[in-house]
């Protein structure tokens, strides 16, 4: 028997994939949401793109990557993960799909529902992005097909004697 957990994790991907073949843009809350339930999370280098398809929208890739820091629980050494990205001649389709163009090479943090999986999130890693994760993890990162910083909220000033 499935656990709620499992169930409502089930049914959000659900709705998302029926929002993405109805061509809806989805809250942000939901792309974040799907990168931080993601199996993997993790800092990783770029080895290898493989083109897997291409039509007039979209070209499918295949991404290889190899495991730097894991932040999410038993992130494999080498893993994978799918993503589009449009190419020169294409036209995009209009929706909630978001387009990520990997580099051989590139450091990244990434996201990826299930190894081999979608990619869910795809950041090139940047000296700031990288000192946030030493030092907090995620959670003060927001998620939208990239990842950004949120922004610090300054404290009121204490009441003075």
């Amino acid at each position: 028997m499935s656990s709620p957990r499992h169930l409502a994790r089930l049914l959000l991907l659900i709705v998302l994939f029926s929002s993405l073949r109805a061509r809806a843009i989805l809250p942000p809350e939901i792309y974040d949401q799907e990168a931080r339930n993601s199996a993997i999370i993790a800092i990783a280098r770029v080895v290898r793109v493989e083109e897997i398809s291409r039509n007039e929208h979209s070209t499918t890739k295949n991404v290889v990557f190899q495991r730097e820091k894991g932040l999410s629980r038993d992130v494999p050494e080498v893993f994978s993960g799918t993503c589009s990205s449009v190419e020169s001649g294409q036209t995009p389709l209009i929706g909630g799909t978001i387009y990520y163009y990997p580099d051989k090479g590139e450091r990244v943090l990434v996201t990826i529902q299930v190894n081999g999986g979608m990619i869910t999130s795809y950041t090139p890693l940047t000296p700031e992005l990288e000192n946030e994760i030493r030092q907090h993890g995620i959670r003060n990162i927001t998620f939208m097909g990239k990842a950004r910083l949120n922004e610090a909220v300054p404290l009121p000033p204490r009441p003075g004697p």
